[in-house]
């Protein structure tokens, strides 16, 4: 399992020895927060569901 950059927060990086790129890597990916979570709008959800049926369209008129 991949480990995503928020994780190294409960990891103790001190217990590890890295090289000088990797450990600047370390310091610059431990103060990136999370991704923003988009909030649930049914207004939005629509819009991107009749966005793809018109893409989804359009290709199987191309054929």
């Amino acid at each position: 399992m991949a480990v995503t950059p928020w994780q190294f927060k409960f990891f103790d990086v001190s217990q590890v020895k890295l090289a000088d790129d990797e450990s600047a890597f370390l310091a610059e990916v431990c103060h990136q927060s999370p991704p923003p979570v988009e909030p649930f709008s049914p207004t939005a959800a629509r819009e991107h569901y009749l966005r793809r049926r018109r893409f989804r369209e359009r290709l199987r008129r191309q054929r």
